[in-house]
């Protein structure tokens, strides 16, 4: 063998070694791990999200206001055809007049404001959900009470029946 032919063997095996080398040592670089550099951050105080200027609130209760609303009318309408308010006599008695009916609704309603109020408020989420669920649960039975209302005060005059 000549000379030449000699070192370029050397080369060779040596090139091939070192990229043995060079490929272990990036295949253990996973394993090492290098110190990460310190990154100091302000944390902001965290923000109050105030329902107030939420859409979302003032929707929700919007939708609320018109379906207790619609809901009060209509059994006022049926108190003055001689129906029977049976669901809230507990509250507000058999044949309510259309004040107590009002001030009864009002406060309740003012009651469901506050605590979605309360729970918009808060930080968890899972609490706001419970709050939206309640509202929409609300706004549901107001509107199939008043519509079940109009349902019974359709006809000749008078019900017969309860509320």
């Amino acid at each position: 063998m000549r000379k030449t032919t000699v070192f370029a063997v050397v080369r060779v095996a040596f090139f091939g070694v070192g990229a043995l080398v060079a490929c272990a040592e990036l295949a253990r670089a996973d394993e090492i791990e290098a110190p990460k550099p310190k990154i100091e951050t302000k944390e902001e105080p965290r923000k109050e999200p105030g329902p107030l200027h939420r859409k979302l609130f003032w929707a929700e209760t919007g939708v609320l206001a018109a379906s207790a609303g619609f809901d009060w009318t209509t059994t006022a309408q049926c108190q003055q055809r001689g129906c029977q308010e049976a669901a809230s006599s507990w509250a507000i008695g058999h044949f309510p007049s259309n004040a107590r009916i009002a001030a009864y609704g009002s406060a309740w309603f003012a009651g469901d404001a506050a605590a979605l109020y309360f729970a918009e408020k808060s930080r968890h989420r899972w609490f706001k959900w419970i709050g939206r669920a309640y509202v929409a649960y609300e706004t549901q039975d107001h509107f199939r009470l008043a519509f079940a209302n109009r349902g019974l005060c359709r006809g000749a005059g008078s019900c017969d029946g309860k509320l």
